[in-house]
């Protein structure tokens, strides 16, 4: 689609390392959207070029985002990790007379920071915020973006690869682990000792037994694990003696923004199956989480809201039963 000669924000990212994971970028493009909102721009998402393409697993749902690129000059705004920045804090006040901005962001404000005035009063326009379960973040993304057949095609192939069978639509649990132990990338150490590693599994197995029961099931669901290590999956993988904890081990390792590409032996097949491993965690029935942007996209992106998701270190049972009472 042209662009006219409105004025616009324009996402970009053009640089890698720059930022941030798939979290990161998707929560500085939604962001990006009620920035444009509530200053009365349109919106351009240039996508990122490095280290892929974005578009070729994220398309266009309800709003146009992938208008040409204008050729008018444009005013280069950072808010790279500066939550305070006056465009994330206060956008309603901004009356930048610049007719182009292209906007640098990695960062979704909480509801509270947009609550009042700014947003409400954008939206009691027109007739008020209805939905109490979806997040903004969420709202903004079905608004945005649906996945590509090649994100739906890429979650079932680990699926099968993990030995689940794809089209059967079982219910199952995803685990998503990030150890800080990538080997493609430097990471601080997060959730990667045998002490965290079995927090991760014992929550697993409870919310695999709620399961059964809730859904009367006559046998345990699966339980999925994604994870930046392989030897992790392996690892909790060899506690499990009834064979339903299942992973696929010989991915390639990586990170969006920090994988040190020239030590993949296949990039594009290492990027798809990110993109794959996202779905399969967002259409998990029950996801336990780690803290990490990854884990947060996969629970707030899934259509069940309120989601079924438990941090792994919060697993007590009072916890546990209340994740599975968001189970319809």
């Amino acid at each position: 689609l042209e662009y006219t000669d409105e004025p616009y924000l324009m996402w970009t990212c053009r640089v890698m390392g720059s930022c941030g994971g798939l979290g990161d970028r998707l929560n500085g493009i939604v962001m990006s959207l009620y920035v444009a909102m509530l200053t009365n721009r349109t919106l351009i998402v240039r996508g990122w070029q490095t280290p892929s393409n974005m578009t070729a697993f994220l398309e266009p749902a309800s709003i146009h985002w992938d208008l040409k690129e204008p050729s008018l000059p444009s005013k280069v705004i950072s808010t790279i990790d500066q939550r305070g920045h006056p465009y994330l804090a206060e956008p309603c006040r901004q009356h930048d007379p610049q007719i182009g901005i292209e906007f640098q962001n990695n960062l979704m404000n909480k509801e509270a920071d947009l609550a009042e005035p700014c947003l409400s009063e954008y939206w009691n326009r027109y007739g008020g915020r209805q939905d109490k379960y979806h997040s903004l973040f969420q709202i903004g993304f079905q608004a945005l973006f649906r996945f590509t057949p090649l994100v739906d095609k890429s979650a079932n192939h680990l699926l099968q690869r993990a030995g689940m069978n794809a089209a059967a639509n079982d219910p199952y649990i995803a685990i998503h682990i990030r150890t800080g132990q990538g080997t493609t990338w430097d990471d601080p150490v997060r959730h990667g000792t045998t002490e965290d590693l079995h927090r991760f599994y014992d929550c697993a197995v409870k919310m695999q037994t709620g399961m059964k029961q809730r859904y009367q099931m006559t046998t345990l669901p699966n339980i999925y694990i994604a994870a930046d290590n392989n030897t992790a999956k392996e690892k909790i993988m060899s506690w499990n003696v009834d064979g339903t904890v299942k992973a696929v081990t010989d991915l390639e390792v990586f990170h969006v923004d920090r994988t040190r590409i020239k030590e993949l032996n296949d990039f594009d097949q290492a990027y798809t199956d990110v993109w794959g491993e996202l779905k399969v965690l967002i259409d998990a029935t029950c996801l336990v989480m780690s803290r990490s942007g990854f884990s947060n996209l996969a629970s707030e992106i899934s259509p069940q809201q309120p989601r079924c998701a438990i941090m792994f270190n919060e697993c007590g049972d009072a916890n546990v039963t209340e994740a599975l009472n968001h189970l319809r």
